[in-house]
């Protein structure tokens, strides 16, 4: 069952139906939307945010326990979307047809629910081990309430809590340069992390690949896989926290979760060719995703032609760190051809694109004398063993296309 799975190519098949796309929509709007911030964290934060403006006071009236104004936001996301979804789908399905979008969407949100999968039981284990370190018991319907008392992350929020009252504030800027300030240095890490991805062998097959293999970038793109995401928001979000709190009187939180809104917001829109000419001809449209490296700047990191997926790797600033150390594009007027580096085909299939980074380098492990390992795990992308086999890429075309 497992290797016929594990062969099958979802290409291959024939959907019968545009509906059940739209059914795959909802539910991933559905399930993206409780693992955005924690539904009761992001709630609390709010609930004390409105207590500080008597101005406000309507917004924070509970519905269900839920301040009004944090349901209201939550359903503007959801309505944003559900359109944005629609809207590229159908744009797409004009241009590549309905039947070749089902083949691309399909296992791409499969890989999605997979990745949504394995981060759930690997919150799960998190969980049992620190529980069992510290005398907790383990509550499965528990596990991602923080904000409550005697929870198993209890040490962990004292600790955060703690260090933030620690962290000195080595000079007082004002709020719009202390933000400017924060966001750029906190964006160095990203950049750095991103770039490694892309230079490890071994960090790109296994976690990176799958996220560059869409030929046509649609919401379902299968993102950076095994939890990594999701691993790396939250202690990038609590750098921006203490940086901020270095150069402001105290962490700048509000602007901080602001900022996060729009980045979620405009990077659907990094991942959408329909979109592409529209923010390239829009000059307000333009400027802001410049700001934030996203929408076309951000597609142009997804080019197929060799060498163009090194760049553009920061996110804000008008990509700054980029522009330090010589990575920046400036988007093309037309729409590059996207995927892996030139187009190969590959073996559409939700296991492959989750594990065939694996499956190499344990073949690559197991067929290579011992003195190649250390390249094999630490080497370049650009490095290649005298033995080695690709389980997701099966041939090269002779000519990239380029799909608006």
């Amino acid at each position: 069952m497992l290797k016929k799975l594990w062969n099958a190519d979802f290409s291959d098949y024939k959907y019968p139906n545009f509906k059940y796309v739209w059914i795959l929509m909802a539910t991933y709007i559905m399930i993206e939307g409780m693992l955005m911030p924690w539904p009761e964290t992001f709630f609390t934060y709010f609930e004390k945010w409105v207590a500080q403006y008597p101005s406000l006071a309507f917004f924070g009236q509970k519905v269900k326990g839920i301040p009004l104004g944090a349901l209201i936001i939550a359903s503007i996301l959801v309505v944003y979307l559900y359109w944005f979804v629609q809207f590229v789908e159908r744009r797409a399905a004009k241009t590549i047809g309905t039947e070749k979008l089902r083949q691309i969407v399909v296992p791409h949100f499969l890989t999605i629910v997979l990745d949504l999968a394995v981060t759930f039981v690997f919150l799960l284990l998190i969980q049992y081990a620190v529980g069992v370190y510290i005398g907790k018991p383990f509550d499965i319907f528990n596990f991602v309430s923080l904000p409550k008392e005697g929870h198993v992350f209890q040490g962990l929020i004292d600790w955060y809590n703690s260090t933030f009252a620690s962290i000195p504030t080595l000079i007082h800027l004002p709020f719009p340069i202390a933000f400017l300030v924060t966001i750029i240095l906190a964006d160095l890490p990203v950049y750095i992390f991103h770039y490694s991805i892309h230079w490890s062998r071994v960090l790109w097959l296994t976690i990176h690949r799958s996220h560059h293999t869409p030929e046509y970038l649609h919401p379902f793109g299968a993102g950076p896989v095994f939890a990594f995401a999701f691993i790396f928001l939250l202690p990038s979000f609590f750098l921006k926290l203490a940086i901020s709190k270095l150069v402001y009187i105290e962490p700048i939180l509000d602007g901080l979760v602001c900022l996060h809104v729009v980045v979620f917001i405009l990077e659907k829109f990094s991942h959408s060719n329909p979109f592409y000419h529209v923010a390239f001809k829009n000059k307000f449209l333009y400027q802001l995703f410049h700001m934030f490296g996203s929408g076309p700047f951000h597609l142009a990191h997804h080019s197929a032609r060799e060498g163009e997926e090194i760049v553009n790797l920061a996110n804000l600033g008008f990509l700054f760190w980029d522009r330090v150390f010589g990575t920046y594009k400036k988007p093309d007027p037309e729409i590059p051809p996207v995927g892996l580096t030139n187009q190969p085909k590959i073996i559409m299939n939700p296991l492959r694109l989750y594990l065939s980074g694996f499956a190499t380098i344990f073949y690559e492990l197991k067929h290579n004398s011992p003195k190649h390992w250390f390249k094999i795990l630490f080497g370049s992308v650009y490095y290649t063993p005298p033995v080695t086999k690709d389980f997701l890429i099966v041939s090269y075309p002779e000519k990239m296309v380029a799909t608006q």
